[in-house]
C-alpha cells in the first residue's frame, strides 16, 4: 500500500496544486493521499484567504482523501519549524510511504546534498553562520551563504535561493534527523514561480491569485485560474456571506495587542529576538496600516515575512518556551483531522488500527480533548487562531465557526 503524503497551504487550491497532486500520485503510484495543511494563519504571517474548513473541503473534493491540520505554532513559522511540524505529523501517522513536493530544481539530489549539510550542522557551518549574522546578513541569506562556503557537492550550492528548494531542503533535513522510511519525491514547478504576482496562464502562484482577490474581492476572476471545483466551493461560500481575509483586516487587533504590551511581554514572544521588541513598540503608536506599521519595523536584518510572522506570534502570544516544549516534546503533537473523502475514512480506520501509529485522532476536540491532555497545550494555539481569524472577519457568528463545534468536511 503506497500512501502519498504533501504539505501544503492551498492558499487557496489552484491549478497548478492539482498538477503536482496528479503528477505525484501517478509517479508513486499511491493508493491514498493524505496532505497536512496549514490552519487559518499561514507561513508568511498572514492570515489565510479562506478558513482552513473551506480549504479543506476543496482539497478533498480535488483529490485529496484526508487533510490533516498543521498546528498554528508551526504553520506561521520559519521554513524550519513549519517543516519540523508537518513532516514530524507525517512521519508519526505510521502509514505514510512517500512525500511529494515541488521544486525549483525538479532533482532530488542537490536538495538532498544540502540537507545532510543542515541537519548535522558542523563546527565549520556554525563559525561561518554567526560571522555572517553579525554582519546584519538575514538568517535564510546567512545560512545560504554558509552553506555555499563548505559544500562539497557544487550541485547543492545555490539551492537556497528559490523559496520551494528551501522548504524542500527543510522536508528532507527532517527526513534524516527522524531516521524517517518516507520516501522523497520532487516535482518541478510547473509555469509560474512561487512569488509570480502576474497571471498570463491558467497555472498561476497563489501569490498572484491573493492579489486578484485583494483587489477585486470577488470570485469570478478564479473560475479560469482554478479548478472548476475550487471556483464552485469558493463560489457558494462567498454566496452565503464568506469574505477573503487579508493581513490588513488583523491590523487593528495587532495593534491594540502591542498598545497593551511592555518591551518585556514582548521579549518572550517565539521569533522575537535582539531587541526588535523595543522597535516595535517606539514604533506602532504612529503607524495607521498594517503596511505602514510593517514598512517602518522592516531592517535589512528582519524580512518583511520575519516581521509578519512576530506580529501574528505576538497577536497570539505564542511564547518562547511554549514554542521550545512543542519543539522537543512528542506528545505534543496530535492529527486534527479537517476533512476526508469516502477513501479517506478507509485510511483512518487503517490509521486507527494499525500498531504504527503514534499520533492521536482528532475529529470531536470536546470529546478527544481535555486541558489535562499532553496536546492541548499546542492545540489551545489553534483554537484561539480561529476564533481571532473569524473575529477579524467580522461576517462570521464565531460560535458556529469556533474549532468546538466545527466538524471536519466528509465528502
Amino acid at each position: 500500500m503506497n500512501v502519498l503524503g504533501i504539505v501544503a497551504e492551498y492558499n487557496p487550491f489552484h491549478n497548478g496544486h492539482l498538477y503536482h497532486l496528479n503528477r505525484s500520485v501517478e509517479i508513486c503510484k499511491a493508493d491514498y493521499t493524505v496532505c497536512v495543511m496549514s490552519g487559518n494563519f499561514v507561513q508568511r504571517g498572514e492570515p489565510a484567504l479562506f478558513n482552513k474548513w473551506i480549504r479543506a473541503e476543496a482539497a478533498v473534493k480535488n483529490g485529496i482523501d484526508l487533510v490533516i491540520e498543521l498546528p498554528f505554532a508551526f504553520a506561521s513559522s520559519s521554513a524550519e519549524h513549519f517543516s519540523q511540524g508537518a513532516v514530524s505529523i507525517l512521519n508519526k501517522l505510521g502509514c505514510v510511504t512517500h512525500i511529494s513536493f515541488g521544486s525549483e530544481t525538479g532533482r532530488i539530489e542537490p536538495l538532498y546534498s544540502a540537507a545532510k549539510i543542515l541537519s548535522h550542522e558542523s563546527l565549520l557551518f556554525k563559525e561561518h553562520l554567526k560571522n555572517n549574522l553579525s554582519k546584519g546578513i538575514s538568517f535564510p541569506n546567512a545560512r545560504e551563504i554558509s552553506l555555499n562556503k563548505i559544500a562539497k557537492d557544487s550541485s547543492s550550492t545555490n539551492v537556497l535561493n528559490q523559496p520551494n528548494n528551501i522548504l524542500g531542503v527543510e522536508y528532507l533535513k527532517w527526513l534524516i534527523r527522524l531516521n524517517s522510511t518516507i520516501e522523497p519525491i520532487t516535482i518541478p514547478r510547473h509555469i509560474a514561480d512561487y512569488n509570480d504576482d502576474s497571471i498570463i496562464h491558467s497555472i498561476c502562484s497563489a501569490t498572484a491569485i491573493r492579489k486578484l482577490m485583494e483587489d477585486t474581492k470577488e470570485p469570478e476572476p478564479l473560475k479560469n485560474i482554478t479548478p472548476s471545483l475550487t471556483y464552485e466551493t469558493i463560489l457558494e461560500h462567498m454566496n452565503n456571506g464568506v469574505t477573503p481575509l487579508f493581513i490588513c483586516d488583523v491590523f487593528h487587533y495587532i495593534k491594540y495587542k502591542l498598545l497593551m504590551s511592555d518591551p518585556t511581554e514582548i521579549r518572550d514572544i517565539f521569533s522575537v529576538s535582539e531587541g526588535i521588541e523595543n522597535r516595535i513598540c517606539n514604533l506602532t503608536y504612529r503607524q495607521n496600516t498594517m503596511e505602514d506599521l510593517i514598512s517602518h519595523i522592516k531592517t535589512k536584518r528582519y524580512t518583511r515575512t520575519s516581521i509578519q510572522r512576530i506580529l501574528i506570534h505576538i497577536l497570539m502570544g505564542l511564547s518562547k518556551m511554549d514554542m521550545h516544549t512543542f519543539q522537543v516534546d512528542e506528545n505534543c503533537l496530535y492529527a486534527r483531522i479537517l476533512g476526508f473523502s469516502l477513501k479517506g475514512s478507509q485510511l483512518i480506520r487503517l490509521i486507527k488500527e494499525s500498531d504504527t501509529t503514534t499520533l492521536p485522532l482528532l475529529t470531536n476536540i470536546n470529546k478527544e480533548a481535555t486541558e489535562n491532555s499532553s496536546f492541548y497545550p499546542l492545540l489551545k494555539y489553534d483554537i484561539l487562531s480561529s476564533d481571532v481569524y473569524h473575529l477579524a472577519s467580522g461576517k462570521y457568528d464565531m460560535y458556529q465557526e469556533s474549532d468546538y463545534v466545527k466538524k471536519p468536511f466528509i465528502l
